[in-house]
């Protein structure tokens, strides 16, 4: 920005704060306060010119607004405060902010550099990534319930953190703060686990599909993506119609020359590749022309809670285009996260053909065959 302008001004740096929210959540502000900042974030995100930047931190964000200056740069941030309050708070909210007067002026870009170049700054040191082991992690099957069917017809080997009993973060497109994952190495053991498993559950002489999820970045890089392909090598090629291999966490408006020829290398090896996207997604009917057999939206928790960007009206206006989109392409449209009964049988009438929900259907220690589980049973899950 400084490169392009030979002034900077002093309103074009805002500070959008958290303040009257935590207000109001009161003392259940540190249960929720995480959320709230991952929905915040999202909620400015989309409402910032390509222009302007965005720098969470730890009571909120900067915001420095690269297309506007002056009071329409007061005026903008004024109105992302305003609205982010009247968003996340809505009935909790019982008083507005004050009016404030503000005065603005501006600043050499070469007084601005000077002073910076001044400033120690100290950057901490990053946390190491996680171990990947059988003491720190554990692999275990997700099943995935057939609407059409009524039946669980498939089964993701799904890694979990074991001291806190959860999904590895990232592939749902749910904040991680933890240490960063090594996605290529989770990936190359959830295959391996994929393999042993199908080859327990035939032997036994029981049926049903395997899938197993690899991270778009395990993908998009060439030394993990031939580790990828090495363990896929490896299987045993007379159950390759039974398996599936889901591409996750896959961006909104990922290149899709990038994403037909990572679904191409793929299907050269495994018939049935599906791709999990986010409920943002720019163009489905873009992504149901990659060649795919299947797609998908991931709904982290933030997307379906309270505070979710989307009412459920919408979020099912936007889901039955998806499916319009997935049918056109002959692929089957599923839809994987945190998914309450109420949700999925809203589901069934937008066309979904399956649902993943670990809320609904328990993830388990072995594999089992197809079983029969009807729709009557959804609110006793």
């Amino acid at each position: 920005m400084a490169a392009e302008q030979p002034m900077l001004e002093v309103a074009q740096f805002q500070f959008i704060g958290l303040e009257d929210i935590q207000a109001a959540y009161g003392e259940r502000w540190p249960r929720h306060k995480q959320r709230i900042r991952d929905v915040a974030k999202g909620f400015l995100e989309k409402r910032l010119d390509r222009a302007d930047a965005l720098i969470q931190g730890t009571d909120g964000f900067v915001v420095v607004l690269g297309a506007c200056r002056g009071e329409e740069a007061q005026c903008v941030a004024a109105s992302l405060s305003q609205g982010l309050n009247d968003f996340i708070l809505g009935e909790l909210r019982d008083h507005r902010g004050p009016k404030v007067q503000v005065e603005t002026r501006s600043v050499p870009v070469e007084q601005l550099i000077e002073t910076l170049g001044q400033t120690p700054f100290v950057r901490p040191e990053p946390d190491p990534p996680r171990e990947v082991s059988d003491e720190t992690m554990e692999w275990v099957f997700q099943p995935v319930w057939n609407l059409k069917r009524e039946a669980l017809t498939s089964y993701y080997v799904l890694p979990m953190l074991r001291d806190e009993g959860r999904r590895v973060p990232g592939y749902l497109f749910e904040p991680d703060n933890g240490p960063a994952t090594p996605y290529d190495q989770v990936d190359v053991i959830s295959l391996e686990r994929s393999e042993a498993a199908i080859q327990s559950l035939f032997a036994s002489g029981r049926r049903a599909f395997v899938g197993v999820s690899v991270h778009v970045q395990s993908l998009t890089n060439v030394e993990s993506r031939a580790r990828i392909l090495a363990a896929i090598a490896k299987f045993d090629r007379s159950y390759m119609r039974y398996r599936l291999l889901k591409i996750s966490a896959v961006p909104p408006g990922f290149p899709r020359m990038y994403l037909s020829e990572i679904v191409g290398i793929l299907k050269s090896r495994i018939p049935n590749i599906v791709v999990s996207t986010s409920m943002d997604e720019t163009s489905f009917a873009s992504l149901a022309r990659c060649g795919l057999s299947g797609f998908g939206v991931a709904l982290p928790p933030h997307m379906t809670g309270p505070a979710s960007p989307y009412s459920q009206s919408d979020m099912l206006l936007r889901l039955k285009q998806a499916v319009g989109a997935a049918s056109a392409a002959k692929a089957e449209f599923y839809v994987d996260g945190a998914i309450s009964p109420q949700l999925v049988m809203r589901l069934a009438p937008v066309g979904v053909d399956s649902v993943s929900s670990i809320d609904i259907w328990p993830s388990r220690s072995s594999l089992d065959g197809v079983v029969k589980w009807t729709a009557d049973r959804l609110m006793e899950a």
